[in-house]
């Protein structure tokens, strides 16, 4: 039900009360990240990464809408750049709806939207 116990014999040095101690805390973060999944569960959306398609596959497929496009490779790195190397961090260090909007807003142009 919670996963893996090991056997308290791969425990020698511990404490009955430390090792029943760890167990608690496991099963009670198995409790919450389970509750987290159920309340949070993940939408499938277009262009997450999966096995089959990572970071480096998505940035070819943008190259190749932009030359479709007919749009410039130069503009695709500079907003590439400006969405990754200015709107992550800024969500991370302030993460408001002003950042994340400019995050989503960097997302479109990247996209050649």
């Amino acid at each position: 039900m919670f996963g893996y116990q090991p056997p308290r014999s791969e425990y020698p040095v511990m404490s009955k009360e430390t090792y029943d101690m760890y167990v608690k805390e496991y099963k009670e973060s198995l409790v919450l990240r389970n509750a987290v999944e159920i309340a949070f569960p993940l939408t499938p959306t277009v262009n997450l990464d999966t096995e089959q398609e990572g970071s480096a596959e998505r940035f070819e497929h943008r190259l190749s809408v932009f030359r479709e496009k007919k749009m410039s490779i130069a503009r695709h790195n500079m907003w590439w750049f400006i969405h990754n190397a200015i709107a992550h961090p800024m969500i991370g260090i302030v993460p408001c709806k002003k950042t994340f909007a400019f995050h989503d807003w960097t997302s479109k142009k990247i996209n050649g939207e």
